[in-house]
């Protein structure tokens, strides 16, 4: 079943994020073009950067992933020189601790695991679009040594200087890892989808550093970044209530029916804790989407 939203989810949704993708993706075009007096026609995430370097796994049309032309051990190399420029929104952690260089050996699971996701968001047709509008790439990551460790149950990050990229490292845990891997890709989802607002609207007028409860880092955080976590929730569950009956073939029925429900408890702590907030019109929409996603996920569990 589909939810239907206004701004970020449903038909609804995916138009609305449909014409600001594209109105962002022209402004990085033509911003480029302009800089290097070469015209260039589609947006990639490294436009994002200040140097045009392309890298990474992208997503065409049809759902497939398919490797550039460059190695990975390159592509690694090259994030370790983005380190300040693509650190965490919340510059605690560096980003060179977040990519290394993958071999294909190892590459492998990430690769088959991510190929069934994909063909499973294939056959929804409101998921299918919202990937095609919202992400062009994801690149696998990995703690750099055995002294760096990844959430045991993924990790995953974007960032507005690498707009349509999103990464995303394999679970650990083998029985969840393919559920937890496409949970994370949904969360990131949700991040590209207010990040494209973003670019046009404030969300929050006036108080982005105010501390607001994360539901997701569970501590306060500036309220902008406890928004994002409140949204991500908000497309991990939606892709639980879309897919339900397909994902109980990827885990057992009882972790399914507690991951949905610990997602709907903390959607519910972020709409109690957003609400203080002064937002703008946009945000206040998306408030609102929130807590109709809540109320509509328990209908469907009933």
């Amino acid at each position: 079943m589909n939810f239907s939203g206004n701004c970020l989810l449903g038909v609804k949704g995916n138009s609305n994020l449909a014409i600001l993708s594209a109105k962002a993706d022209q402004s990085c075009i033509s911003k480029l073009s302009n800089k290097l007096n070469q015209a260039k026609f589609e947006y990639h995430p490294w436009m994002s950067l200040d140097r045009a370097t392309n890298f990474g796994w992208r997503i065409p049309s049809e759902g497939h992933l398919i490797p550039c032309a460059s190695g990975l051990d390159i592509r690694g190399e090259m994030f370790n020189d983005y380190e300040i420029g693509l650190s965490r929104l919340d510059k605690s952690q560096l980003y060179d601790n977040r990519i290394v260089r993958v071999h294909d050996r190892e590459f492998t699971p990430f690769l088959f695991a991510m190929q069934e996701i994909l063909d499973l968001v294939q056959s929804n047709i409101i998921w299918k679009r919202r990937l095609e509008i919202l992400v062009k790439e994801i690149i696998p990551q990995k703690g750099r040594d055995s002294s760096v460790k990844m959430r045991k149950n993924g990790a995953g990050l974007s960032s507005r200087k690498y707009r349509k990229g999103i990464f995303l490292s394999l679970p650990e845990t083998s029985d969840i890892s393919q559920f937890e891997l496409a949970l994370n890709l949904a969360h990131e989802t949700g991040h590209q989808a207010l990040m494209t607002y973003q670019e046009f609207d404030k969300i929050i007028k006036d108080s982005h550093d105010k501390l607001i409860y994360s539901v997701v880092r569970e501590t306060k955080r500036p309220a902008i970044l406890s928004f994002h976590a409140m949204v991500a929730v908000m497309f991990m569950l939606d892709f639980i209530v879309t897919f339900e009956k397909r994902l109980g073939n990827m885990v057992e029925e009882n972790y399914l029916k507690t991951r949905k429900r610990d997602l709907q408890n903390q959607l519910a702590v972020a709409l109690k804790d957003l609400r203080s907030l002064d937002l703008t019109n946009v945000g206040e929409q998306i408030l609102r989407e929130a807590l109709a996603l809540s109320l509509y996920s328990v209908e469907d569990v009933a």
